[in-house]
C-alpha cells in the first residue's frame, strides 16, 4: 500500500471523482462526504489549521482516507496542535472502499501513518466515531488503543420501518396531543415541508436561531449557547450546504400569516434523516412546539415518504427518549504524545485539577 498525505485544496480537488465513487459504494454519511470536507475547508478553516488528509493507495487506486487536519488550541496556559476530523458532526470516521476485502488493513496504514508523524502534533483527538464501524471495532480490539477509545454520547433514533411493518408503535409524549390541540386553536398553525431551500428561507431560519440563541443566553442564563451561525465562516459553510441542495429537507411550524414557530432542518442520506439543526419563537414557547413538529414530522414520513430511520442527533436529552427507545452510541479516541515535556506537564495539571 501507498501513503499521500494531502496539504492543499487543489490536492483535495485532484481526488474528487475517487472520493465521490467510494462515499457512494459505503453509504457514508454527509459529514465525510467530498463536498462537505472541501466545503469546510474553503470556509471554516483557521488560517493556523493544516490539512492532513491520508489517502491510502494501491496501484493507483484509492482504498480509504482519512480526512484529518491540525488545529493549534489553548488548554490551560499552553498553545497545543491537534489532529483531528474535518468538520462537525454527529458521526466521523475513515473512508473506505466498500469492496476491498480487508479494510482493518487500511485502517491499520491510516494509524501508521498518524503515529509516525507524532511529532507534529501534541494530541489525537477522533470524535463521535459509530460503534457499529469498521474503525470502531478496530480500536476495541487493539491492545495499543483500546483504553484511549472510550464513550462518548448516544444519538437516539426512530426506526420508521418498523413502525409501518407493525414491529412496532409510535410511541409519543403524554401531552403531545393536548399541545397540539391548542396550537391549532389558538394560532391556526400549519405544518409545512421544503425540500428546495432558497436564500430567503434560509436566511429567515438563520435569524430565528440567532433570536433563540440570545434570548437562551441573555434571558434562560444559559451563557454557553450560541448560535451555528455566529461566525460568518460557518454562516457561509452552512448556506452553501443548505441552500439548493436536494439532500435537504426542512420541516416547519408556521402560523396562519406565515410567521415561522419552529423549524427542524435535516439531510437526507440512504432513507435515513439526520436531525441537524433547530429553533424555535420564543414567543411561542408555551405552547411546547417541539413536540407538536415532531409528531407532524412522523406522521408526514409515516405516509408519504419511504425514510426508515429518523435521527435525533448527538444527546440523551430525555425528550428524545419519550419517541424512542433506540439509540446508536458514539466513542472519541484521544492520545496524547507524551515525548513532549510541554504535554506531560499539562496532563499533570489537568488532573490535579480534576481532582479539585
Amino acid at each position: 500500500m501507498e501513503i499521500e498525505i494531502l496539504r492543499t485544496i487543489e490536492e483535495i480537488e485532484e481526488i474528487k471523482e475517487d472520493w465521490e465513487t467510494i462515499e457512494k459504494m459505503n453509504n457514508n454519511n454527509i459529514y465525510v462526504q467530498y463536498g462537505f470536507i472541501k466545503n469546510w475547508v474553503e470556509n471554516v478553516f483557521d488560517k493556523n489549521d493544516v490539512l492532513f488528509i491520508i489517502v491510502v493507495k494501491e496501484k493507483d487506486s484509492i482504498l480509504g482516507i482519512a480526512p484529518l487536519y491540525i488545529q493549534i488550541r489553548k488548554i490551560l496556559s499552553f498553545r497545543i496542535k491537534e489532529l483531528k476530523f474535518i468538520g462537525n458532526g454527529d458521526y466521523k470516521n475513515f473512508i473506505l472502499k466498500e469492496d476491498f476485502s480487508n479494510k482493518y488493513s487500511i485502517i491499520k496504514k491510516i494509524l501508521d501513518v498518524i503515529f509516525e508523524n507524532d511529532n507534529l502534533f501534541d494530541r489525537i483527538v477522533l470524535e463521535k466515531i459509530e460503534s457499529k464501524s469498521n474503525l470502531a471495532y478496530y480500536f476495541l480490539k487493539d491492545d495499543r488503543y483500546n483504553k484511549n477509545f472510550n464513550f462518548y454520547n448516544e444519538t437516539p433514533f426512530l426506526n420508521l420501518k418498523k413502525i409501518r411493518n407493525g414491529e412496532l408503535k409510535l410511541s409519543k409524549p403524554s401531552k403531545v396531543n393536548k399541545f397540539k390541540n391548542k396550537l391549532k386553536r389558538d394560532l391556526g398553525y400549519k405544518f409545512e415541508v421544503e425540500e428546495n431551500i432558497n436564500k430567503e428561507l434560509f436566511n429567515e431560519i438563520i435569524n430565528l436561531h440567532l433570536e433563540e440563541q440570545e434570548y437562551l443566553k441573555e434571558e434562560m442564563n444559559r451563557r454557553n449557547r450560541r448560535s451555528i451561525f455566529f461566525q460568518e465562516g460557518l454562516n457561509n459553510f452552512y448556506k452553501s450546504t443548505v441552500v439548493n441542495n436536494s439532500k435537504m429537507i426542512l420541516f416547519i411550524l408556521k402560523t396562519d400569516n406565515d410567521e415561522i414557530i419552529n423549524y427542524k432542518l435535516c439531510y437526507k442520506e440512504n432513507k435515513i434523516i439526520y436531525s441537524w439543526n433547530s429553533a424555535y419563537n420564543i414567543k411561542y414557547e408555551s405552547f411546547s412546539p417541539n413536540s407538536v413538529i415532531y409528531k407532524e414530522i412522523f406522521d408526514y414520513l409515516l405516509d408519504f415518504s419511504d425514510i426508515e430511520i429518523f435521527d435525533f442527533g448527538a444527546g440523551r436529552y430525555p425528550w428524545k427518549f419519550k419517541w424512542t427507545k433506540d439509540f446508536n452510541i458514539v466513542y472519541n479516541f484521544e492520545s496524547w504524545n507524551e515525548k513532549n515535556w510541554k504535554i506531560k506537564m499539562i496532563k499533570k495539571l489537568i488532573n490535579i485539577k480534576n481532582k479539585f
